[in-house]
């Protein structure tokens, strides 16, 4: 399962998408430190299944998390190049740009 939270600004849908044992933790290497936080990734517990109709719909995704960041690899939703290690975890981010 996964934590999920929609933003809505104007003209903009952020998903936030996180593995769910990883939401409100510090992850940090020792110089570096981020904060899986519950404002901005906590909102709903969702199955995979529902977390793509969120980022179908979405023109800005943010993941955080081996699990959630290797299905989206796995199913070509983001490039295994792109994929960063953020405190010993993977990250992605996504844009859709509109034309």
């Amino acid at each position: 399962m996964f934590c999920v939270k929609v933003h809505k600004s104007v003209g903009e849908v952020m998903v936030a998408g996180c593995d769910r044992e990883i939401l409100g933790s510090v992850l940090s290497d020792g110089e570096f430190q981020v904060k899986v936080s519950e404002r901005f990734y906590g909102g709903e517990v969702v199955d995979w299944e529902k977390l793509m109709e969120h980022i179908e719909d979405a023109t800005i995704v943010n993941l955080m998390g081996d699990r959630i960041v290797g299905l989206a690899v796995s199913e070509g939703i983001v490039d295994e190049n792109c994929v960063k290690n953020v405190c010993g975890v993977k990250h992605a981010q996504m844009i859709t740009l509109q034309e």
